[in-house]
């Protein structure tokens, strides 16, 4: 039965000039002109019979992978993943001066150094009244010596790309001649930058010994500093007017510490700029902040 089933499916594959719809046909005729055999007459059987179709077989061993694909082209970006925690504050860090240049150099603010006279006192007011800012104090790289005595500090000393003190005579005329706002950039030893402003600054005569006027203070130092030294007058170590009966703040305060240098003193201050390079510092509501670089500026009150 097999064997007529495959004979059958091999004549029904050719192309036969017989009807398609065989019915009872014989298959001798049809299977003898494939195989040219001899088939009797007890061969004959009807196309029309069911073919069986038998279980499928079990299925087959698998073959080996084939080769690996081309790579293909990249995914699209996901989404931004959430942010980690806050990590824990660095060590302490190391002040770029070739920064704080780069910074002084971009301002438009005019420093001025002692080679500015009071000749010339004119032509800097009128800069002043136009709205710049005048610098008058920098320290910036411990260069210059602030232990200076009276004359130097009322003529002023330094350059104008470097550090510099005005000068207490120019000051006086500057602020007395219309209303002035200071302010004071520092920067700490660990790199944070911190400013004072004050809303009023006025400085007295040489027959006051000129004395300090200044108030409104804000900005985002711990306490107002300066204020502590308003209405004092001016000391150096050759000419002290400070509060302290027993000593010279321009030499030392009363705890020992060495200052060198001119201020108005109280008994003695909560800020030291114009000292030792290495002992300036603001003292405020969060404790002492060791600065690196400060400069003081003053400019018409718009």
């Amino acid at each position: 039965m097999k064997v007529l089933n495959m004979l059958f499916m091999l004549a029904m594959s050719q192309k036969m000039d017989a009807t398609p719809s065989f019915g009872a046909t014989s298959f001798k005729s049809i299977v003898c002109q494939q195989c040219e055999r001899w088939c009797d007459s007890a061969d004959t059987i009807s196309v029309d019979s069911p073919i069986r179709v038998g279980k499928a077989g079990a299925t087959g061993s698998r073959g080996p992978p084939g080769p690996i694909g081309p790579i293909g082209r990249p995914g699209a970006v996901g989404p931004s993943g959430i942010a980690g925690p806050v990590g824990p504050p660095g060590p302490e860090g190391v002040v770029n001066m070739t920064a704080i240049e780069e910074l002084i150099d971009r301002r438009v603010e005019l420093a001025l150094g002692a080679n500015v006279g009071l000749e010339n006192i004119g032509e800097v007011r009128s800069r002043l009244e136009r709205g710049n800012w005048i610098v008058f104090q920098r320290r910036m790289d411990g260069s210059l010596d602030f232990d200076r005595n009276w004359s130097d500090y009322r003529d002023g000393f330094g350059k104008t790309n470097g550090e510099l003190w005005l000068g207490l005579e120019k000051l006086h005329q500057l602020t007395n001649s219309g209303s002035r706002e200071l302010r004071i950039d520092m920067i700490a030893r660990d790199g944070a930058h911190y400013t004072a402003k004050y809303s009023t600054f006025r400085i007295g005569s040489s027959h006051d010994n000129y004395r300090l006027d200044v108030g409104g203070y804000s900005g985002n130092m711990s306490g107002s500093g300066f204020m502590y030294n308003n209405n004092r007058e001016f000391t150096t170590r050759d000419a002290d007017h400070d509060g302290w009966s027993s000593g010279n703040c321009a030499i030392d305060d009363y705890h020992g510490a060495s200052i060198d240098g001119g201020w108005w003193y109280v008994y003695c201050s909560y800020l030291y700029i114009n000292g030792l390079f290495e002992n300036m510092r603001w003292y405020g509501a969060a404790g002492r902040i060791n600065l690196r670089f400060t400069e003081m500026k003053i400019r018409k009150t718009a």
